[in-house]
């Protein structure tokens, strides 16, 4: 390596370290981490091999096996600690930053316009997202599989082995293992063909589509089993495809913005589903407009059409064609996908550099003024991660009717005791949108604590309108105990039973019920049942002995 491209790597690693060097001490979040992590008996396990087989066979939320192992690995390595697991996400973010950089100038022979590139990657406050989320493990992780395809592939173009090509697919297998955004990977190897490997000059274009079809074939098995496991995936016939052809065009346009006015960054964005025709039309026109002006530069200023099919590219498995979740878009979407973009502007500065001295002066000024000016931003959007209060109080404050913010706030508040301030957070999520069960259930636990418990199965009965389960059940059941509607109480306790016959809860609370009303032979087979469900419940343990006493007693008698 060329000692300016080490000084650059230094410095690259050494500021990007510092920046983001707060997370050692930040906590977990509650959105996703407790899912992924902290409530997960496989990955609380460690590496295990009954955990390596789970990751390997789970649907839970997407395959990503290898993401899987890597959060086990964290707790084997750090137990259930969120400072380390945070800074293995940041020694990711800096690995990746170099590779972009070494990438780009190992395939163009140039140095500052891949610095610059790596420079915006590393420092850009949209990218916080995946590195200071310990649950975005599988954006940082698959992003670096993903770069180290590229980079076998680069070697590839260069020696023509086909052992790069074959490292470069393994790459790729991991890659789309960890995090199957890499879906359209292939394309990206087909645009550095184009620029800048120059391959498309020498090689004859159907050698350069088969020598693919390994990568196309690998992408389509990615697709057909993550479509096949994915959790909250709406299928393609309940949302129409007007609705996503909309919701397309607004997200994939709402990033340049925030790419180049990087303003009210936030976790979680509310998803709107009623879009203005000016929104719509301006979407459509930017991205026509970008795209027609990039085709027509093609001949002269390659880099502007590779950046831009590369931005838009990656972004085709997020931009809402297949609708995941319930919000509009997300930041870490852009990790890998703002690097088009940087390729952009960065080679075109260098075209503008190129014309005089004092061009070239006034481009490095505007290149070091830009990137270190991201550096502030990024410090202030990284504080927002500091715990789950913070996130989601930032969340409230730079977006309107975020129902989801109000809803995990919600959650927070109410697991540090702050029932108050807890429900009024759930009382205007469900005002910005009352049909979500999970904040009705989530406001009748908070009233039933307060003591309303008329207030709590009024919220019970609606989530158990919209979205039956045990858990609703149970709660709604103990809400009738506690005012003496024993009838109706055992009626939810059986229900909970049947929805889940391992909650041993539900089994004890049915014999209570049973108990208050003399019917102690009843009682004591559901006691029972709740301790062969789990035999260390105490109150089952209990509450089953003194029913044996008294049958003795009347046997006895």
């Amino acid at each position: 390596m060329g000692e300016r491209k080490l000084i650059i790597c230094l410095a690259l690693a050494l500021v990007t370290a510092a920046l983001y060097s707060p997370v050692r001490h930040y906590e977990f979040v509650n959105y996703d981490d407790a899912d992924y992590i902290l409530d997960n008996p496989q990955v609380r396990a460690g590496l295990t091999f009954a955990g390596f087989q789970w990751a390997l066979v789970t649907g839970h939320d997407y395959w990503h096996p290898v993401t899987w192992l890597s959060h086990m690995s964290d707790v084997q390595l750090f137990g259930l600690n969120a400072g380390p697991p945070h800074v293995v996400n940041v020694l990711f973010h800096i690995a990746n930053a170099l590779i972009v950089f070494l990438l780009l100038a190992r395939m163009t022979g140039a140095v500052w316009p891949p610095a610059l590139v790596a420079a915006l990657f590393a420092w850009h406050p949209l990218h916080v997202e995946s590195v200071a989320w310990i649950a975005e493990r599988k954006d940082v992780l698959s992003t670096f599989l993903g770069l180290m395809s590229l980079w076998a592939y680069a070697r590839y173009a260069k020696s023509n082995r086909r052992m790069h090509l074959f490292l470069a697919l393994l790459w790729f297998a991991l890659g789309l293992s960890a995090k199957p955004m890499l879906v359209t990977l292939p394309f990206l190897l087909l645009l550095l063909d184009y620029w800048p490997l120059g391959r498309l000059a020498t090689v004859a274009p159907l050698k350069l589509i088969k020598e693919k079809i390994p990568f196309f074939v690998l992408t389509a098995a990615s697709s057909v089993v993550t479509y096949a496991t994915a959790r909250n995936v709406e299928s393609l016939g309940s949302v129409p495809l007007s609705y996503r052809l909309k919701y397309a065009l607004i997200a994939c346009a709402g990033y340049l913005p925030k790419t180049f006015w990087p303003a009210n960054l936030t976790v979680v964005y509310p998803n709107f589903w009623v879009f203005p025709w000016w929104k719509v039309g301006g979407a459509l026109v930017l991205l026509v407009g970008i795209s027609a002006m990039a085709v027509y530069s093609a001949g002269r200023r390659p880099w502007l059409l590779m950046g831009w099919l590369w931005f838009i590219g990656m972004l085709v498995p997020v931009m809402g064609l297949i609708q995941a979740g319930s919000q509009s878009m997300a930041d870490r979407y852009t990790y890998l996908s703002l690097v088009g973009i940087f390729v952009m502007l960065a080679w075109s500065g260098a075209e503008v550099a190129a014309r005089s001295a004092f061009a070239a002066k006034m481009v490095t000024v505007t290149g070091l003024g830009v990137s270190f000016a991201l550096l502030p931003l990024s410090a202030m959007q990284l504080r927002t991660w500091s715990d789950s209060e913070a996130l989601f109080e930032h969340a409230i404050a730079v977006t309107k009717d975020n129902h989801i913010a109000h809803g995990i706030l919600g959650r927070v508040l109410a697991n540090r005791g702050r029932l108050d301030e807890a429900q009024a957070h759930y009382e205007e999520a469900l005002r910005i949108l009352p049909n979500q069960p999970e904040n009705h259930f989530s406001l009748g636990v908070v009233l039933a604590q307060k003591g309303k418990f008329e207030e709590a199965i009024a919220h019970y009965k609606q989530a158990i309108q919209m979205k039956p389960d045990a858990a609703t059940h149970y709660n709604l059941g103990n809400a009738l105990m506690k005012l003496g509607r024993s009838d109706e109480a055992i009626a939810h306790f059986a229900e909970a039973a049947r929805l889940d016959p391992q909650m041993a809860e539900a089994q004890n609370n049915w014999a209570y019920v049973l108990t208050t009303q003399g019917r102690l032979p009843e009682a004591a087979v559901h006691y029972a049942a709740a301790l062969r469900i789990k035999p260390d419940l105490p109150e089952a343990r209990l509450n089953a002995a003194r029913i044996r006493e008294q049958l003795s007693g009347l046997v006895t008698n």
